[in-house]
């Protein structure tokens, strides 16, 4: 029985370190055979894309290792870049775990009506100065149409002059032109702009960065401290063309109700502007994105679109001025200039994950310079 032990574990051996090799040997065919495919065209840093070596090594900047940028990915984005199409900023692919454990929500991108509440403080005009100035426009129309038939043509010049003058200092002190062509109709002043009358004049500060969504015709609420819980309906008449630049603010005219007499000359007040976003061809319905999926990387935004089976594409987006949904007020989107497209499923949650991978992996840094804020980008690298 030992004699034949001794020649099968001898066999057994054989057999086994026989499999061994051809496995072992195999497998290094296998991965010769991708390292050929996947051949490293250089080095990088995913922190400082600069950098680049013909071999593998550590970032003499911060020290981090170098990793590879393969000549396919190279050739797949030199041909992304021939061939017309979305840019895209980034590609990550994550497996089904990675999906799970981070999280990760998306929602479609769909046409919505987007609205601001601006809410600012305002002054009850006493305005003196801007009374005298009405009378003076009144003063040189009445003149004007006097002279028209006159002979001499000369004081006729004088008289479009000076009407044209006093026209000018109208619209400094903040009237547009539509008011202006209503004052030389009716040929009254406003005496409401110095003394309490049935309506009242507010001057309210818009700031700079709100500026764009004021527009003339829309409605405001007025409230004031001196009288709780009353409310002044008010339309916003005119904007100034003139911008402060100390406090970087301009006048909106606005005329309130002011039957009751409440409303005294010089009385400081809140005023709530209730504007909604409309597209340059004037449609009142725009495609939103909501705020939780932009990442806001100063010079540039970027969102997340997941585009199934576990695979988000970062896109570069332009953006308009954040606003609040209609339908659901205090949830707060972007208008869509550019990027998307409706049905889009972009990433609400988890999209920070998303990026550190992206920046991790380098496809993000390699493309954008290590913190996605270069103005001229190179074509993206992909990520498999």
């Amino acid at each position: 029985m030992k004699k034949l032990f001794v020649p099968l574990l001898v066999l057994i051996v054989i057999i086994g370190v026989g499999t061994l090799f051809y496995v072992r040997t195999a497998h290094t065919r296998k991965a010769e055979s991708v390292r050929s495919e996947r051949e490293v065209s250089y080095w990088t840093c995913g922190m400082h894309p600069s950098i680049k070596s013909d071999k593998p090594g550590s970032c003499p900047i911060c020290g981090m290792p170098l990793i590879p940028v393969y000549k396919e990915l190279v050739k797949a984005e030199e041909k992304e870049a021939k061939e017309p199409g979305e840019e895209i900023a980034s590609r990550v692919v994550l497996n089904s775990t990675q999906l799970e454990l981070a999280g990760v929500k998306s929602e479609p991108v769909i046409m919505r009506h987007l609205v601001k509440e601006i809410r600012t403080v305002g002054k009850i005009a006493f305005d003196p100065e801007l009374t005298v100035a009405q009378e003076e426009f009144l003063t040189a129309v009445e003149t004007r149409r006097k002279v028209a038939l006159s002979p001499d043509v000369d004081v006729i010049i004088r008289a479009d002059d000076l009407t044209e003058k006093s026209r000018f200092r109208l619209r400094l002190l903040g009237m547009d032109e539509g008011e202006i062509k209503s004052l030389e109709d009716k040929r009254e002043v406003q005496m409401d702009l110095v003394l309490p009358q049935d309506k009242a004049w507010i001057y309210a500060d818009i700031y700079e960065f709100e500026l764009g969504w004021v527009k003339t015709g829309q409605k405001a609420s007025i409230s004031a401290v001196a009288y709780p819980g009353e409310n002044f309906a008010g339309i916003v008449r005119s904007v100034s063309p003139v911008l402060n630049p100390m406090t970087r603010s301009v006048k909106a005219r606005i005329e309130a109700d002011n039957s009751k007499k409440y409303l005294k000359p010089e009385m400081y007040v809140d005023v709530v502007i209730e504007s909604m976003y409309v597209t340059d061809d004037g449609s009142h319905e725009v495609l939103a994105v909501p705020r939780d999926a932009v990442l806001d990387l100063g010079v540039r935004k970027i969102v997340y679109i997941d585009a199934g089976g576990g695979e988000f594409l970062g896109k570069e987006v332009r953006l308009g001025p954040l606003a609040m949904d209609h339908n659901a007020p205090g949830r707060n989107l972007y208008p869509v200039i550019s990027g998307l497209k409706e049905g889009d499923r972009v990433v609400t949650r988890a999209n920070f994950l998303i990026d550190s991978q992206s920046q991790i992996s380098g496809t993000a840094s390699v493309a954008y310079g290590g913190t996605l804020d270069k103005k001229d980008s190179p074509p993206p690298v992909h990520q498999h």
